[in-house]
């Protein structure tokens, strides 16, 4: 049986905090909420909660988005969505796919894109 090492919580906060930062999102760390490893149930993150005002300005502006959105012609908005789906599946089999966790039963985190395999 082949035993995979789990990461350290460190390395998992660097990953999650790369994917973040390649996706042009960034987080005000705080204590109000924590983002835990399922592994050992540690703290990745700690974050801050949105305030009412934050929440009202993410809902004004995505309100915004989708006005702009829904006049884009259907066909157009069609080609768009065709090529997120091509860049996540272009980035997702760029990292590991699957892995054996350690444990009776030796499970496996299959890969998210039907028709991919390890």
């Amino acid at each position: 049986m082949t035993t995979t090492t789990l990461p350290a919580t460190g390395v998992l906060r660097r990953r999650a905090l790369d994917i973040l930062a390649r996706l042009d999102v960034t987080l005000e760390e705080g204590d109000d909420l924590h983002a835990r490893t399922p592994i050992t149930g540690e703290t990745l993150l700690g974050l801050t909660a949105a305030t009412p005002a934050d929440a009202d300005e993410a809902i004004e502006a995505a309100h915004e988005a989708f006005l702009a959105w829904r006049t884009v012609p259907a066909p157009r908005r069609g080609e768009v969505v065709r090529r997120l789906a091509e860049l996540l599946r272009e980035h997702t089999l760029s990292a590991p796919c699957s892995e054996t966790l350690p444990g009776p039963a030796g499970l496996r985190r299959a890969c998210p894109w039907p028709g991919h395999a390890p």
